[in-house]
């Protein structure tokens, strides 16, 4: 079982707070020989969209559905 790496990014109600949180995060695993990033979402309007297009830029465009 590979080992997992967590990062906190911060309140999902704090979308400033996480949206600079983000880049730092995407920094860390950078560094790390990880092969996926699972992140929770935000409503996608004011900081939320952008926040959620550097998601999606960082994934490639390759995203996994909201659980059941």
């Amino acid at each position: 079982v590979p080992k997992a790496h967590i990062y906190a990014y911060g309140s999902m109600g704090d979308a400033a707070a996480y949206a600079a949180k983000l880049y730092e995060g995407l920094r860390y695993f950078d560094d790390l020989p990880v092969e996926e990033i699972l992140a929770e979402t935000l409503p996608e309007t004011g900081l939320g969209l952008a926040v959620m297009n550097r998601l999606q830029k960082a994934a490639g465009s390759v995203a996994i559905g909201a659980a059941p």
